[in-house]
């Protein structure tokens, strides 16, 4: 019963997007009919003859429709998830730094995926680390899957691409496992562990550990309202750590649509 309502709201979903799209459309038919219309009375009210005033509102005329063409494409293209073909369903992210060498760190990332068209049999991944050192390529972990080529670069973040070892029907699924061996030599690593919604999903969850050494004094989950500099802290709230394997821990349910969630960390 839960599969079946869950099924129904992720089609209502789709139904509603679709609707807004149309709406949209429909939006900017009516208001190029009411722009070509307006510029029409004008002209007849000011009682203007010869070709320079006509010629002028004709003019006028293609490029508000142009502009409303082009803003209307803009809005109503699909979203890069469409596009790539498939939806996060849930995101587990894990950073450890370890006890014996505070230096290395380990950084495991596992998501669950599902196709909304037939043929996907590629996923793309990217991070950005704070740390300087040796950053050794993510591995993939889970059967069946293999990185293709090599890490790109740009503007800070890092994409790579992943083959699923096969070709995904409509609304299968697939779990994609990376860990990545990580050496932060020179201390650069800042206290933080984010995730940006850049997709659509049901549930994150974020989980550091911490060597008893490095311990923190206060530790804050928060939600901003955009990835980058930009962005603003909307939400936060205290977090613990557990005094016994060191870890911390926030599941969030629901995530927001471009905002990022982090778990941060200060220590004495």
């Amino acid at each position: 019963m839960k599969l079946r309502f869950q099924n129904l709201i992720r089609k209502l979903k789709t139904i509603s997007t679709l609707a807004f799209n149309i709406l949209q459309f429909f939006a900017a038919l009516i208001a190029i009919i009411a722009t070509a219309t307006g510029t029409a009375i004008v002209a007849w009210l000011f009682h203007f003859q010869g070709w320079v005033v006509p010629l002028s509102t004709f003019l006028l005329g293609v490029f508000v429709t142009f502009v409303l063409v082009i803003v209307f494409l803009l809005r109503a293209s699909p979203p890069r998830w469409v596009l790539g073909g498939y939806k996060y369903i849930k995101i587990d992210c894990l950073y450890i730094i370890h006890e014996d060498d505070p230096k290395h760190h380990t950084y495991m990332f596992e998501v669950e995926i599902e196709a909304i068209k037939s043929g996907v049999s590629i996923f793309e991944s990217t991070y950005r680390w704070t740390g300087h050192g040796i950053e050794e390529e993510p591995k993939v972990v889970s059967s069946g899957h293999i990185l293709l080529g090599k890490i790109i670069k740009q503007n800070g973040w890092k994409f790579y691409y992943i083959h699923l070892g096969q070709e995904l029907k409509i609304g299968a699924r697939t779990t994609v496992k990376i860990r990545q061996e990580l050496h932060d030599a020179d201390n650069n690593f800042e206290p933080y562990l984010s995730k940006v919604v850049s997709l659509p999903m049901d549930h994150i969850t974020l989980h550091v550990v911490l060597p008893k050494a490095l311990f923190p004094a206060k530790i804050f989950f928060r939600e901003w309202d955009a990835a980058g500099p930009a962005g603003r802290i909307i939400r936060e709230a205290p977090g613990k750590i557990n005094s016994h394997s060191g870890e911390i821990r926030w599941e969030i349910p629901s995530p927001v649509f471009r905002h990022r969630f982090s778990i941060d960390w200060i220590y004495p």
